[in-house]
């Protein structure tokens, strides 16, 4: 039996709840990294070898940092293939791993959506190479906004766990506190991620784009920190020890 088919072994009876499918995660993900990796190339011989291009961009939209051909061409594809390691690793690691497994589906979204929006990233950045005018805010925000939205529809059907998901002392020591912070958590990110959607795509409205974004986001992670107290300090069965 190989590893993935270990992981996805059933613990407490077949179809009980859905696994982590570690194999075609993996597959996903390497066939995202190699098309990046491909992209790069045919850019790459495009374009001359001592080039300055744009690798940042300020809140503007428009580039403020450069760097190399190369490091301009395949950071990106080597940031994505760093962070699926990462993400083929937890599982392993993860103390409640069975919790892990029961958010599944939350795990492989979160997962697909990250690749996606790196394989936007990199699509703009290696169209600014090829030297037409991308403004990163009308690329990047949307995207963000859909990612806050994916993350909001699945955290509700996040489990207990130590590496995925809201995270406190508190949600950590009471079932409780964990479903109902996630459960509000899930409601405020998908409303924070429209937000930042319809604010990225109205012009007249972009001037609080970074309000939207940090200010929405700084607010929502306090909130749910002290929601997440408050609901523990009402559960009789938390643990404190």
């Amino acid at each position: 039996m190989d590893a993935g088919e270990t992981l996805n072994s059933v613990t407490g009876g077949e179809g009980a709840f859905p696994k982590i499918p570690l194999r075609k995660m993996l597959a996903l993900s390497v066939g995202a990294v190699a098309l990046m990796v491909v992209a790069s190339l045919w850019v790459g011989v495009r374009v001359p070898d001592n080039g300055k291009y744009p690798i940042h961009w300020g809140l503007d939209g428009k580039p403020d940092g450069y760097g190399s051909t190369t490091f301009v061409l395949y950071s990106i594809p080597a940031v994505v293939a760093g962070m699926v390691a990462l993400l083929a690793v937890v599982p392993w690691i993860e103390p409640r791993r069975f919790s892990l497994q029961q958010s599944a589906k939350a795990y492989c979204a979160l997962w697909s959506a990250l690749l996606a929006i790196f394989m936007v990233l990199h699509a703009a950045i290696l169209v600014s190479v090829m030297g037409h005018t991308v403004n990163m805010n009308h690329v990047m925000s949307p995207s963000l906004g859909v990612l806050f939205m994916i993350l909001g529809n699945y955290m509700g059907k996040i489990q207990s766990n130590f590496t995925f998901g809201i995270r406190t002392p508190w949600t950590l020591s009471s079932e409780l506190s964990w479903n109902k912070t996630h459960r509000l958590g899930g409601r405020l990110f998908f409303i924070d991620g429209l937000a930042i959607i319809a604010t990225s795509l109205i012009p007249s409205c972009q001037e609080w784009l970074l309000v939207i974004i940090v200010g929405g986001s700084v607010g929502i992670v306090l909130s749910l920190m002290g929601y997440s107290y408050a609901i523990w300090r009402t559960d009789p069965e938390k643990k404190v020890s």
